[in-house]
């Protein structure tokens, strides 16, 4: 009998729970180059490294909610900097001293490396753009929805390390039918949506609530913050494809309207020059 979705779900997050989060390459070489002068490196310095990827920053964070459990702190920890102020940088440098990589892990499975490299790179994507609206909206959560954005896209990319062979065949299907929302095709090969997951294994983790709510699709609603982090995240997707993807424009429109800016101004924002057909593409009046 087949397992049922919830089901299939739980045995997901219960492998999950298992297993090392590996880092990126480049991370691992970072820190080893810190280790090199412990009492020098600075937080700032630490937290560079580890914003860079959204896998070290995952391991960080399901770190210190462990750390959290043991009555060490007492509130939440959101953000990379809070969680390496608790610990200190010469304890987390030790920690995480070695540490397994995505290129180490699917080194003979190279078309799923390149996969788990794209999302990676879109989540960092995903959390330049989101940290950039925040400030401009003056947000008083620019780091939390730094993080969300980064995160956002965390239980794909477990997805190609863990499950390649399945996320080969999710990709195939979404570049033949393109028109397919990318929601069903998870859910016909694996039995649940990666929201669904990235969800159950923030709150197996024991993230905060608050940083929970801000991935969250589903319940994302109309409040700035969490647009924020949804068309970050939206955007970073689409974009990867190319500055023509047919998704872009109604990005554009979007953000206009949670920036409140014309999509001319948006563009220029991002770096990127409109053909003329956009250039008329307003937000949403009332948005």
């Amino acid at each position: 009998m087949e397992a049922s979705p919830t089901r299939q779900l739980d045995n997901w997050v219960a492998r999950l729970e298992r297993v090392e989060i590996p880092v990126l390459r480049r991370t691992a070489e970072a820190l080893a180059l810190m280790r090199q002068d412990l009492e020098r490196v600075s937080v700032r310095e630490a937290a560079a490294v580890v914003r860079n990827d959204p896998l070290m920053t995952c391991r960080l964070l399901v770190y210190v909610a462990k750390v959290r459990r043991g009555g060490l702190a007492t509130h939440d920890i959101e953000t990379t900097e809070q969680a390496l102020l608790m610990i200190g940088v010469v304890r987390f440098l030790e920690t995480f001293s070695r540490v397994v990589t995505v290129e180490k892990m699917l080194e003979k499975r190279q078309e799923a490396l390149v996969g788990a490299l794209r999302v990676a790179g879109r989540s960092r994507n995903a959390s330049r753009f989101a940290t950039d609206w925040a400030v401009f909206r003056n947000d008083l959560h620019v780091f939390e929805i730094a993080t969300a954005a980064l995160l956002h896209d965390i239980a794909e990319l477990l997805a190609w390390i863990y499950a390649p062979d399945t996320m080969l065949e999710v990709d195939a299907v979404c570049r033949k039918f393109p028109r397919r929302r990318t929601a069903d095709i998870q859910t016909e090969l694996f039995g649940f949506t990666f929201n669904d997951l990235k969800l159950a294994l923030n709150r197996q983790w024991q993230a905060p609530e608050y940083l929970i709510e801000l991935m969250d699709d589903e319940q994302a609603g109309n409040h700035p913050s969490h647009r924020t982090v949804r068309l970050a995240a939206a955007l970073a997707r689409h974009s990867q494809r190319g500055w023509d993807d047919p998704a872009i424009p109604d990005d554009l429109r979007d953000i206009g309207d949670l920036l409140k800016l014309p999509v001319v101004a948006v563009a220029a924002r991002l770096g990127i020059e409109l053909p003329t057909a956009m250039q008329s593409i307003e937000p949403e009046p009332g948005a």
